[in-house]
């Protein structure tokens, strides 16, 4: 029995700088049944004179906010809910949050969609058995005083720097900027201005953001890594990769 989708691909493109592209359309009919979650979601919030918050009439919810109000809101749910399906569809693997926009919505036609998408790198894995069975093997005085988590980073520490991967650049700096921004904000919150910040630790904003670019790719390299021998290895958990790692 075949389920009739949602939704339609008119391209799935990759393109330089491992960035892609998705263009498509939301059926018509999924639209419409998107709207009752949309009029829920806007009654939820709106707030009328002479209303309760969450208790203003569907007619006058309408009214207020007019059709186009309530599509575009359909819209963001209808969008929501099938992102996942779009791109596993698409066979892109997007590393980070996608630029969704809408380029067509009108009432009575379908939606039309565009998203922009910046891909996981490529990337070779290494003798990952060999590497992880020398971990394991090596100094075995001093990995009897290590616990199993212990160990587990060790290995993975020596996978990590014997694989060779290229981030996409624009995937670094945002990245590297949302964490400086998250940063400044703790800093205020703390009471400490960014700076008095830099002077006391005697560098610049720039020399802080390439610390932070080279924070990312450390950070989300490990994962990467066992992501892709789980794939290979038809694991399902990380916990799996090791268990698997560790047989000798």
């Amino acid at each position: 029995m075949t389920t009739e989708k949602n939704f339609k691909i008119h391209k799935a493109e990759k393109l330089p700088d491992s960035e892609a592209l998705i263009e498509g359309e939301i059926t018509l009919e999924f639209l419409n049944v998107c709207r009752k979650d949309a009029l829920k979601h806007l009654q939820e919030h709106a707030s009328l004179p002479g209303f309760r918050k969450g208790h203003v009439p569907e007619d006058v919810l309408i009214k207020s906010v007019g059709e186009m109000g309530v599509l575009e809101e359909a819209a963001e749910v209808a969008l929501g809910k099938e992102y996942g399906h779009i791109v596993e569809e698409s066979k892109l693997r997007p590393i980070t949050r996608p630029h969704i926009s809408i380029t067509k919505l009108a009432p009575g036609i379908p939606l039309s969609f565009k998203i922009q998408l910046i891909l996981e790198p490529e990337f070779e894995l290494p003798d990952y058995k060999k590497i992880a069975t020398e971990s394991l093997e090596e100094k075995v005085s001093d990995e009897k005083e290590l616990n199993k988590d212990q160990k587990r980073m060790k290995m993975l520490a020596a996978l990590t720097k014997a694989t060779e991967i290229n981030f996409p650049k624009k995937f670094v700096e945002g990245e590297a900027a949302h964490m400086l921004s998250h940063f400044k904000a703790d800093l205020t919150k703390a009471g400490i201005e960014w700076n008095k910040y830099l002077e006391q630790v005697k560098k610049t904003e720039e020399e802080i953001l390439n610390e932070l670019k080279t924070d990312v790719s450390s950070r989300i390299k490990p994962e990467l890594i066992l992501h892709k021998i789980a794939e290979k290895e038809n694991l399902k958990t990380y916990g799996e990769v090791f268990e698997f790692l560790e047989k000798k």
